[in-house]
């Protein structure tokens, strides 16, 4: 059986110059709260991921295996739409362990 973690990512807006408005924006870098320009569209979103990997072992290095373990959870999570998908390798005594990272965000309603 597979590990499945969750992790929310939010990358901090960059302060910009001019008039500020009410609008807050949170830097989770410096725990600094400053207001965005209203006339500005936000350059920060949030992105959710979780990474998966294929049991240790014979058979860590299928490929097809890890897919469908990743399907299966993304299919487990709800309408989400995914951003980016990474497969990575660690090499074992029994070849490459595969594992993969998926980014996405919930899926807007529509």
């Amino acid at each position: 059986m597979s590990a499945l973690l969750f992790v929310v990512f939010r990358p901090a807006p960059h302060p910009t110059a001019g008039p500020r408005s009410k609008i807050p924006a949170y830097d989770t870098r410096s725990s600094e709260l400053y207001d965005l320009p209203m006339s500005e569209t936000p350059s920060h979103w949030t992105v959710h991921h979780f990474s998966q990997a294929n049991p240790s072992g014979p058979g860590c290095d299928s490929v097809p295996d890890l897919l469908r373990r990743l399907a299966d959870s993304i299919e487990a999570l709800g309408p989400v739409e995914v951003q980016h998908l990474v497969i990575e390798s660690e090499i074992t005594e029994h070849g490459p362990w595969r594992s993969g990272t998926v980014y996405f965000h919930p899926a807007e309603a529509g």
